[in-house]
């Protein structure tokens, strides 16, 4: 099953989609916990609580971030909490003005319909 964290329009049917300021609500975190998901494709977002995604590697096979090149401090927290295998190239990364896209293993890139094929 596909989990979607993003405020985007997607196609019915595509999975389960829940917006990112629903993440500060103790519900969402026993549903999104609850369940094995085969891939989440993320909009790393302002929006998103800190600590609220730390679960979320444990239980995704796969996870595919939809983030800016060089993002804000509260968005490298919370791919610290998505990768926490990557903490320390993202945060020299970071730190060093450089593009954090060649580190993470899958971008969703805006526009794309991910997951389609497979619904």
């Amino acid at each position: 099953m596909k989990l979607y964290i993003t405020d985007r329009e997607l196609p019915p049917l595509c999975g389960i989609v829940i917006k990112p300021q629903f993440l500060g609500v103790k519900m969402t975190h026993l549903t999104l916990a609850s369940q094995t998901w085969d891939t989440l494709f993320i909009d790393v977002d302002e929006s998103i609580p800190e600590g609220s995604l730390r679960f979320l590697p444990k239980k995704c096979n796969k996870i595919c971030a939809c983030c800016p090149e060089h993002p804000s401090m509260h968005q490298l927290h919370l791919l610290v909490e998505l990768y926490p295998e990557l903490d320390g190239k993202l945060r020299k990364a970071f730190m060093k003005g450089e593009s954090v896209g060649g580190i993470l293993p899958e971008m969703w890139e805006h526009g794309s319909e991910a997951g389609r094929d497979a619904v």
